[in-house]
């Protein structure tokens, strides 16, 4: 797949001013950049002109890592920040690197945070709206991609507690307020741990 899909042949001829060939020309070649878009997860860690030097050197696309979840954007009730995220967008718009959304919700239970866990049913759905109405529109411009209810593989917290028409409400919600952002799932282990056609039933549900 690298070979078909990552490379192709080139050929260079080397002329002069006159457009005539220039035979027996040596040519050295470094690539700078990656058409086939190489990416990486993020961080706080841009304060550090290391880190920052290497990501731009090296990665033309960005996720980061737990800054755009909702744990860290509302670790207590109605305490919304987006001050860590809105660092790393300012620093990859600077940069021109391109950003995916990490990620909505996670399905998983131990990552839902606790004041979360205690919401009512009915105030959970209060919530879950409010995420997606907060969320989305903050990154609205900015994340070209959203995760957006991680790991459903390995967890259903959500769908546990009030009914599995939440997971596809979640993605029809995003859509409704970001026509152009892509919505994705997400997951880990699928191909090594043999989930494959669970995970394409899934997406078809």
């Amino acid at each position: 797949r690298i070979e078909q899909v990552r490379k192709r042949d080139v050929r260079l001829q080397i002329v002069d001013a006159a457009g005539d060939p220039v035979p027996g020309t040596s040519v050295a070649i470094q690539q700078t950049r990656h058409q086939f878009a190489f990416g990486s997860a993020i961080n706080g860690n841009i304060a550090n002109p290391n880190y920052a030097a290497f990501f731009r050197t090296n990665f033309e696309w960005a996720v980061m890592e737990n800054e755009s979840k909702w744990y860290a954007n509302e670790p207590a009730r109605s305490n919304v920040t987006y001050t860590a995220a809105d660092r790393i967008t300012n620093f990859c718009a600077t940069n021109g690197i391109p950003l995916r959304g990490h990620t909505l919700f996670w399905a998983v239970d131990q990552f839902v945070q606790p004041w979360v866990t205690n919401l009512s049913d009915a105030n959970l759905r209060v919530h879950l709206t409010n995420r997606l109405h907060s969320a989305v529109n903050h990154f609205k411009g900015t994340f070209l991609h959203w995760d957006v209810n991680n790991e459903m593989l390995h967890g259903n917290y959500f769908g546990n507690r009030l009914g599995n028409w939440v997971n596809p409400w979640m993605f029809q919600h995003a859509r409704a307020l970001d026509a152009n952002v892509k919505l994705f799932v997400n997951d880990y282990n699928v191909v090594a741990g043999n989930e494959t056609d669970a995970y394409k039933q899934q997406i078809l549900n």
